[in-house]
């Protein structure tokens, strides 16, 4: 958003709804991907081998989602989505961080800013779906990925720049993490950093979390209702705060 726009009496909106569910479904998909760990599964069909990191020993079984712990970042309308899977279809316990808004009845416990790094020591799934802003750029910076449990997975549906994927990247190849690999990254939105997360992380990528085969017809009936909203002199759905980018 331009200084021009965001000084004049334009009035900015933004798609924040609809496509909640999409982006949740997709860190669902995530979620599952690495709890099973899904990509050594493939890679092992693909070579026509069986491998116990696929596991097929108890000695590294699959991690069941029941009772884990799922820290949302933040509760807007993707985290709620995300905090209602986790904790009504998973049976996980979410955390849920955001400035604004409470009384989720699948968050479990809100927390603020100033208690993020004792969620984040608790947290088995940390999911990114914050908004990028000023105060959200860089909030995964390395003290907040070394405050996670070495066993901890990270799922990124926001923009790249909320985390600081150097740090990322080395977390992921240090020492601490020999049984797994515990740095995972969606990298839905990190473009230029899947030239520092590639090596590094052999996880998921994908290029986009939200563009499902409803995506067209969700926006175009977010935007006719809209335009109608506008034409009638109703309140706007998807209102952005310019002062706060979102």
């Amino acid at each position: 958003m331009t200084p021009e726009v965001v000084t004049s009496d334009v009035t900015v909106t933004a798609m924040k709804g609809p496509r909640g569910n999409a982006m949740a479904e997709h860190v669902a998909m995530f979620i599952l991907a690495l709890a099973r760990r899904l990509q050594g599964a493939v890679r092992d069909h693909d070579q026509r081998r069986w491998d116990s990191e696929a596991g097929t020993n108890l000695a590294n079984p699959y991690l069941e989602l029941r009772g884990k712990t799922a820290l949302v970042m933040d509760v807007g309308s993707i985290g709620s989505a995300v905090a209602r899977i986790c904790n009504g279809g998973f049976q996980m316990r979410a955390l849920g961080l955001s400035p604004t808004t409470s009384g989720d009845p699948h968050v479990d416990r809100y927390i603020d800013r100033s208690g993020l790094h004792a969620a984040l020591a608790e947290a088995d799934f940390v999911c990114l779906t914050v908004a990028l802003a000023t105060e959200t750029e860089g909030i995964m910076d390395a003290d907040a990925i070394a405050a996670m449990k070495p066993t901890a997975y990270l799922i990124n549906v926001a923009r790249g720049s909320v985390v600081d994927e150097a740090a990322l990247a080395d977390a992921s190849r240090d020492g601490r993490h020999r049984r797994r690999r515990p740095r995972r990254v969606d990298g839905a939105a990190t473009t230029p950093g899947q030239s520092i997360l590639g090596p590094a992380i052999r996880d998921p990528y994908t290029p986009s979390s939200s563009l499902t085969n409803r995506f067209m017809s969700d926006s175009l009936d977010f935007y006719a209702e809209n335009i109608r909203r506008f034409g009638d002199g109703e309140p706007l759905m998807g209102m952005v705060d310019k002062d706060v980018g979102y």
